[in-house]
């Protein structure tokens, strides 16, 4: 009986220290090296209105590359007047598709901003309400 004990101790002691089959026997688990996710930047928009620049809600800005026209994404300002989104690094058009009822975009409604990795990229915009 002491023998099977013995027996199954060490064997146990033995597969303990074998790696799992499909399993990494590095310590990240992963068998492949992994690379780092590219540094993202942001892109924050500011809609305001008057001398004072008193921030408008619910304006709605495309974001594009500025290598192409398909849309990157589409953001909506807050109660804050500003949205803000991560992109890669790149060049950027921010262009105003809507604003609330009663208001208009100045006659400049677009921007092209630079997005650099962890760095924020401001376009900003006036907006006229009556």
């Amino acid at each position: 009986m002491r023998r099977m004990l013995f027996a199954l101790s060490a064997l146990a002691a033995i597969l303990l220290t074998l790696p799992a089959a499909g399993c990494s026997a590095s310590p990240g688990g992963s068998s492949a090296p992994s690379t780092p996710a590219a540094p993202q930047g942001t892109v924050k928009v500011q809609a305001g209105t008057g001398t004072e620049r008193f921030p408008v809600p619910m304006v709605a800005v495309r974001v594009t590359r500025c290598s192409g026209n398909d849309a990157s994404a589409t953001l909506t300002t807050g109660n804050d007047g500003a949205a803000s989104h991560s992109f890669p690094p790149g060049c950027y058009h921010a262009i105003v598709t809507s604003v609330p009822s009663g208001c208009s975009p100045d006659a400049v409604a677009n921007a092209q901003v630079d997005v650099k990795p962890a760095d924020t990229a401001v376009a900003k915009f006036l907006i006229h309400c009556a």
